[in-house]
């Protein structure tokens, strides 16, 4: 019973935080007329308004060919057919834990080669690309480092009580499960988790949008995370 509960929160909470997603994408994006979910469709020309200055890929794991997702040469900017009037660039790209490209490397490398301007946000996805590509590569900041977020965050309270916040992928060892009770158990913190369900959290947020995601971790008395982004805002907000 524990267990499909559990289970229908997080179909709620996933269906909840795509409405959210797509509320703040058309509240702060200027979104292209048509939402394009066939790689078909995504052909720069076929249609004039697809007609494009610039197309920019990233950033985080674009190009980890080791997710779920597996090798996609869409995310390397493929559907760009020799239109030389419309630029082709990489933003803080990443490789993501790839340590090898494989059997796709020769593949890859035609696609990077194929761009403007490259640029990656850590130096695996650096040295890797490196080694396969001609063009010069950059090394530069995760856009998230370049901004503030001061207009979204909130003067209200998320909640009345201190909190401890876990934003975290994967199961936790006892160690750990122990390590987190200890710290709220001694400055007198409920916990709370985000993204993802967590059996000891006094509380959980799946379905939750960009805005409140921001805010949890600017409010949050610790953060406890395993995510590339979880450690950046947690060192953004002290």
């Amino acid at each position: 019973t524990i267990l499909i509960k559990n289970f229908l929160g997080c179909l709620y909470g996933s269906i909840v935080n795509y409405i959210k997603m797509r509320i703040f994408m058309n509240s702060y994006l200027k979104l292209s007329p048509q939402l394009i979910t066939q790689k078909d469709d995504f052909k720069i020309g076929i249609k004039p308004e697809y007609r494009y200055d610039i197309i920019i890929g990233g950033s985080d794991q674009i190009w980890c060919i080791n997710s779920i997702r597996g090798f996609d040469s869409s995310y390397f900017l493929d559907f760009i057919e020799d239109d030389k009037n419309c630029l082709k660039v990489s933003y803080a790209a990443s490789v993501g834990p790839s340590n090898e490209l494989g059997v796709h490397s020769q593949l890859i490398s035609q696609y990077i080669d194929n761009f403007d301007a490259i640029s990656v946000r850590d130096t695996n996805s650096l040295l890797l690309l490196k080694e396969i590509c001609k063009k010069d590569i950059f090394l530069v900041l995760d856009p998230t480092f370049l901004i503030d977020f001061q207009e979204i965050i909130y003067f209200k309270k998320i909640s009345m009580k201190n909190f401890l916040l876990l934003y975290l992928e994967g199961n936790l060892s006892q160690e750990e499960v122990d390590f987190i009770k200890k710290i709220a158990r001694e400055r007198n913190l409920v916990i709370f988790s985000i993204g993802e369900f967590c059996k000891i959290a006094d509380q959980n947020f799946i379905g939750i949008s960009p805005i409140e995601w921001v805010n949890f971790f600017e409010q949050a008395s610790y953060i406890v995370t395993n995510f590339y982004h979880g450690t950046i805002f947690s060192i953004k907000f002290n």
